[in-house]
């Protein structure tokens, strides 16, 4: 499950994912981020792992969510997403979805151990 809110004085929007979390989720909140917020033109995203199992199939899921993020940018000067994650396999995934992510132009992401570490990043 992922609970999105808006952090209006920092302008970050907060991802908080827990239990299982599979392409299809991340996929839905890809277009629910678009569809809400395609006004900001540099957008932040926090995303805070640390309670979910990410099931994902990097070879193919990755892949997926990296092309469904591109469709999106054209609209945005810049997308800064940080995934704070706890665990070595959360770490992992996280860092292998940030290897394909990256080489998108407008899009840069960064994974965390700390979600002040995350914030400080976002914000500078």
């Amino acid at each position: 499950m992922t609970n999105l809110t808006y952090d209006q004085n920092n302008d970050i929007i907060c991802l908080k994912r827990s239990g299982d979390v599979d392409v299809s989720e991340m996929l839905e909140v890809i277009n629910i981020i678009d569809s809400k917020y395609n006004h900001i033109l540099k957008l932040k995203v926090l995303d805070d792992v640390r309670d979910s199992e990410l099931k994902l199939d990097h070879s193919s899921d990755s892949r997926d969510i990296v092309k469904a993020i591109k469709s999106k940018l054209d609209k945005y000067n810049q997308v800064k997403a940080a995934i704070v994650a706890r665990t070595p396999m959360q770490t992992v995934k996280s860092m292998l979805f940030a290897a394909l992510a990256n080489l998108l132009t407008k899009y840069k992401v960064k994974v965390f151990s700390s979600k002040d570490a995350a914030n400080h990043w976002l914000l500078h």
